[in-house]
């Protein structure tokens, strides 16, 4: 079964994600946008053990990625193992601090308007291109699909989930890391 990436990241339905039109203004979805999302990606398609490119070098990168940028033990503290009862309400304070004011999922769709810049990379995105929006970075925030990444590791953001701080895209471990250290033994973030 899928689930939506916030379901997925464990944050209930319209708590934490910034609020937006359905379809923004100059953005039309279109039948053909996961097919232009992925061929828009080809440039930074990974390759997977043994050599695997296409779909199963996606799948094995997506699998690693969910792991790796998006900790269980950062989103939920049923998935902490040493945080001890006095820093509970710490951790708990920092993830509802997180989801509402930093945590999102961008919204890849195709631009229609004037050529904007690329938050990321500063390059035109030009009408008919396939973009992702990061609302928490700003509502006019659009990005390459290729430049939507985190800026401490520079890899993609798996489904498009981020963490907006000072203006840059984080995946929510660096994010995390960025305001509290992590143990390098139990992979927990200290409270």
């Amino acid at each position: 079964m899928w689930l939506r990436p916030a379901e997925a990241l464990g944050v209930p339905r319209g708590v934490g994600f910034s609020s937006r039109p359905a379809r923004p203004e100059g953005v039309q979805d279109q039948p053909p946008l996961t097919e232009l999302y992925w061929s828009s990606l080809a440039e930074r398609a990974p390759t997977g053990l043994g050599g695997a490119t296409g779909p199963a070098a996606w799948r094995a990168w997506r699998t690693r990625a969910l792991a790796s940028q998006l900790p269980k033990q950062d989103l939920s503290l049923a998935h902490c193992r040493h945080i001890d009862e006095n820093h509970r309400k710490q951790y708990e304070d920092f993830v509802a601090a997180r989801n509402e004011i930093a945590l999102d999922i961008g919204v890849a769709s195709q631009y229609h308007g004037a050529s904007v810049d690329c938050a990321g990379c500063n390059k035109p995105i030009r009408s008919g291109s396939i973009t992702v929006q990061a609302p928490r970075i700003g509502e006019e925030a659009y990005f390459h699909p290729t430049c939507f990444s985190c800026a401490e590791c520079e890899e993609l953001l798996v489904e498009l989930a981020y963490c907006a701080l000072d203006g840059r895209l984080y995946c929510v471990r660096h994010y995390a890391e960025r305001l509290k250290p992590r143990c390098h033994a139990c992979d927990e973030n200290g409270y």
